[in-house]
């Protein structure tokens, strides 16, 4: 469903030396335009580091696609994109200070998060000045509740989608004749883990199910054997992750090898890619994911295409669907600027997200159906995936 759009007005900037800090970072060439700044902060070290590089690498194929196409056109001014990375090691503290560091040195109208490690903190200074536009893949429900007027959400509200997962997960069990009832959950320790925690007890229980045990660990942890041993203890039917696809992988090889023969049930930090290759055969991994998660689900146009580009620009597949939602994200914040006929106004543009999601296309690869422009939040599709005891990953339902 469309909503109407905000009729917002940014503050006017005040000098002509801090035009693109204080206004969004969309410099002016004169009548052949300027550039506008992408700031992108994500983990490029440490555990989390496959997952950030991939958010990166989309970014960067989407801005070299925009630009090899002769970029935008802004109020009939042409503007190239240009991004600018910032390595938050999966911490607030760095992710603040690369959002301070994207937004006044190099002028960012936008800045995508990686995850709520920093989404949350950046909220703190992103309406302030400098001002930049907040795009996020952070799912948990408070981040597009605060009245903040410059986030955009860019994975659906969990507590929308993990009631909807968990249903899906019980027909699938109930189709296979698998009996999954009790499922303990290793919680990274985030305001991410947290409510995803929350909304999965709270629905998984809902459907007749228990949730024996929880224990947390942080976010660069590198070994879960006292968490796992805590959670064995209760003798669960499956396992809960709820992180990033390298510390997933380590989760479930290590439970193996502490004898656990139950399902794992994984939440939509990682689906697909490296976690399916460290599997043991015999795993079920059921993660929430729009029905056209790159490396999982073909089901819309656009995702071959994106599939063959970045496989022509880095000799792979990206390994989760994470650096598709950093192109998607970085497209569809080209088309706002382009629909709002400002590089500057950043609540015009914020406002322009519900027009722009239509100017898509092909390059709707999560299903996006809708946009609130009071809120930042979006409404997609999704499917659980399931992998097979040969490690090939199938949408349920089909």
């Amino acid at each position: 469903m469309r909503r109407r759009r905000l009729g917002l007005t940014a503050p006017a900037c005040l000098a002509l030396a801090m035009a693109a800090a204080s206004c969004g970072g969309g410099s002016d060439g004169g009548s052949g335009g300027g550039t506008v700044t992408i700031g992108v902060i994500t983990p490029l070290t440490g555990g989390a580091a496959a997952y950030g590089i991939g958010i990166w690498q989309g970014v960067q194929l989407a801005v070299q696609e925009i630009n090899d196409n002769g970029g935008i056109t802004v109020a009939g001014k042409k503007y190239q994109l240009r991004a600018k990375s910032c390595d938050d090691e999966f911490t607030a503290s760095q992710g603040v200070q690369c959002g301070r560091r994207l937004a006044s040195r190099d002028g960012a109208t936008m800045i995508f998060s990686a995850s709520s490690v920093t989404a949350f903190p950046l909220m703190a200074f992103n309406e302030k000045s400098p001002k930049f536009i907040l795009m996020a893949i952070a799912n948990g429900p408070s981040f597009t509740a605060q009245g903040n007027k410059l986030v955009v959400r860019m994975i659906n509200d969990l507590s929308q989608t993990v009631p909807r997962w968990v249903g899906e997960l019980q027909n699938y069990f109930k189709a296979k004749n698998l009996t999954v009832k009790s499922a303990a959950v290793l919680k990274v320790n985030t305001e991410y883990g947290a409510s995803w925690t929350t909304a999965f007890d709270k629905a998984w229980k809902g459907n007749g199910g228990t949730v024996p045990g929880i224990a947390g660990y942080d976010t660069n942890a590198t070994d879960y054997t006292n968490q796992l041993v805590s959670l064995l203890k209760r003798k669960p039917d499956a396992i809960v992750l709820t992180t990033t696809c390298e510390p997933t992988a380590l989760a479930i090889k290590q439970a193996r090898q502490m004898g656990f023969k139950g399902v794992f049930l994984s939440a939509s930090s990682c689906s697909g890619g490296k976690q399916l290759t460290a599997n043991v055969p015999g795993s079920l991994v059921g993660t929430f994911l729009s029905e056209a998660v790159p490396s999982a689900f073909r089901t819309t146009p656009g995702v071959e295409k994106f599939e063959t580009a970045f496989k022509a620009k880095y000799g792979s597949l990206p390994n989760g669907p994470a650096a598709g939602a950093s192109h998607q994200g970085v497209k569809w914040f080209s088309q706002a600027v382009q629909k709002a006929g400002t590089t500057k106004d950043l609540a015009a543009i914020h406002g322009a997200f519900d027009d722009a999601l239509g100017g898509l296309g092909d390059d709707n690869l999560f299903s996006v159906k809708s946009y609130d422009p009071a809120t930042g939040n979006i409404e997609m599709s999704m499917k659980v995936g399931i992998t097979s005891p040969a490690g090939e990953l199938k949408a349920f339902p089909e």
